[in-house]
């Protein structure tokens, strides 16, 4: 409860969007409003575009929606960051705009992290499906801290959309970095507050459809990702490397060097289980 005596929603789910595309924008929207845990609020940050997305959402009218336009285009990272200043709940669930939660998800993570108050953060195994909503793979992660921990290293163990955390777990550690050459700000966040004592989690069921199609930005910026990747472990981790990390970072390196498209065709090949 606030100040001012006003009731509060357990959790704040965060939707970062730009130039949304209605079709999947209603079915993010949809996944939201139809969670088991009801006491919620909707935060849809929106970068100003051609596209205004404020047609789709009020169609919804539904009060636990709060719509944020920004006047410019920003990044992700400093979206979330202004999402997490005006998060009223005291857990945050990220959310793409593309994606879609499956109706248990909110409550599962809530329940979950209510009961285990040593975890900061707690994310799940994802089904992957294309534009069309088809699922098309699984995806697990680590379970556990210790090895979501020892994971760090090598790859990003978290899929950043499934993932509920407490507002000041992030909020502490100085949020999402907004460094204009950043685009894995969910990899740069858990690397750092793993350094700060951060605890970790996944889920082993599958509580959100990740979805990939050819404008999703998860594979417009494979490059750029893959660069930001090497750039995160050289920072954080170059002192934890075993051997097979150091042969993996000098595979990613000379990924750089290679076409777009082999490169989006051996990460669907390496880290997705077909469906």
């Amino acid at each position: 409860m606030s100040a001012l005596g006003v009731i509060e929603p357990r959790v704040s789910v965060l939707m970062p969007i730009w130039r949304a595309d209605p079709h999947v924008l209603r079915a993010a929207i949809r996944s939201i409003l139809a969670q088991t845990l009801r006491d919620f609020e909707l935060l849809i940050l929106e970068d100003a575009s051609e596209v205004a997305a404020r047609p789709t959402i009020e169609e919804f009218g539904d009060e636990r929606i709060r719509h944020f336009v920004h006047p410019e285009k920003s990044s992700m990272a400093a979206a979330r960051n202004r999402g997490l200043a005006l998060a009223h709940g005291a857990f945050v669930a990220m959310h793409d705009g593309d994606d879609v939660s499956h109706e248990s998800r909110l409550e599962r993570q809530f329940e979950f992290l209510h009961a285990n108050p040593d975890i900061d953060v707690v994310g799940s195994a994802i089904r992957v499906i294309d534009a069309e909503g088809r699922p098309v793979g699984m995806r697990d992660y680590p379970t556990t801290h210790d090895a979501i921990l020892a994971a760090l290293p090598r790859f990003n163990p978290i899929a950043h959309p499934s993932v509920m955390a407490r507002k000041t777990s992030i909020s502490d550690a100085g949020g999402y970095d907004e460094a204009s050459t950043r685009v894995c700000e969910d990899y740069e966040l858990w690397s750092r507050l793993a350094h700060r004592g951060g605890r970790f989690c996944n889920l082993t069921e599958a509580l959100l459809d990740y979805r990939l199609h050819a404008n999703a930005s998860k594979r417009t910026r494979l490059r750029a990702t893959l660069a930001d990747t090497i750039e995160i472990k050289d920072r954080y981790w170059s002192d934890a490397r075993s051997t097979g990390d150091r042969v993996r970072i000098a595979i990613e390196r000379g990924l750089l060097r290679m076409p777009s498209g082999f490169v989006y065709w051996l990460f669907r090949k390496t880290h997705l289980q077909s469906w």
